[in-house]
């Protein structure tokens, strides 16, 4: 893939960002019966992410950024606690069962754990994006856009990894990830 494509692959990943994760926070507080509501959301959400991660091997690639590489290998590798926990909250009757009514599965609290540990992966991967974005400032061309890009995914990682707070990371992340759209597209591809 050219280092252009890199950064293509990651604008439709942050792209996807921006029109999911505001629709994210009705998860929380959507009925247990809606499983492929929290399936569908999810994916989308992990494909974004891996997407995205594409622009961060573009950082390693052109500008020779390690945090970019860092970026890159854990946005591929942590998300799917996510996606697990999703199955063992919808699909497998595991964490939960329905008759009579919602009660605790034999699993619920490994899914709990992998649903507290999901978001606090996420929110990392967001922490590096972060970072990866202040440390390519000064390589991508406008080092203020891509100083306040990081910013805006530091904190709204940070929030994230507290799980508790994740509404208010979606509301960095979301002007994040729209800042992060224009510094990929407007980003020096190198040579």
């Amino acid at each position: 893939m050219s280092s252009r494509g890199l950064f293509i692959a990651g604008f439709i990943g942050m792209l996807l960002l921006v029109l999911i994760v505001p629709t994210t926070l009705f998860m929380r507080f959507a009925p247990f019966y809606v499983a492929i509501y929290f399936t569908i959301m999810l994916v989308v959400l992990l494909a974004g992410i891996i997407l995205g991660s594409f622009a961060f091997l573009g950082f390693n690639r052109n500008y020779g950024s390690v945090m970019g590489l860092a970026a890159f290998l854990v946005s591929l590798i942590l998300p799917w606690f996510s996606l697990a926990a999703d199955y063992l909250h919808g699909y497998s009757g595991l964490a939960f069962t329905f008759l009579p009514y919602p009660t605790p599965g034999p699993l619920f609290h490994v899914w709990l754990f992998m649903w507290i540990a999901g978001d606090i992966f996420i929110g990392v991967i967001f922490l590096l994006w972060g970072i990866s974005f202040i440390t390519v400032r000064k390589s991508t061309g406008n080092s203020k856009l891509a100083i306040a890009v990081g910013i805006l995914f530091i904190v709204g990682g940070g929030f994230w990894c507290t799980f508790f707070w994740r509404v208010f990371g979606d509301i960095f992340l979301v002007p994040g990830a729209i800042l992060g759209l224009i510094s990929l597209i407007t980003a020096d591809a190198g040579s």
